[in-house]
């Protein structure tokens, strides 16, 4: 699931939140999330994505 959102401090701040949900329920869902800015800086193929557990910025797909 792709997420994006106007600005980083939405984003970052959902993210924690789908991590703190998904850890709760024991389950895990393919999450990818960004922020308008990011998009634009990158590309949405680029690395503008964050995912549940790391907050280092990867691509949408890494290959």
């Amino acid at each position: 699931m792709l997420v994006v959102f106007d600005d980083e401090l939405a984003a970052t701040h959902f993210l924690r939140l789908a991590m703190e949900e998904m850890d709760q329920a024991g389950v895990e869902v393919p999450l990818r999330v960004s922020h308008k800015s990011a998009l634009e800086r990158h590309g949405p193929l680029g690395r503008a994505w964050l995912t549940p557990g790391t907050w280092q910025p990867d691509h949408a797909f890494p290959g």
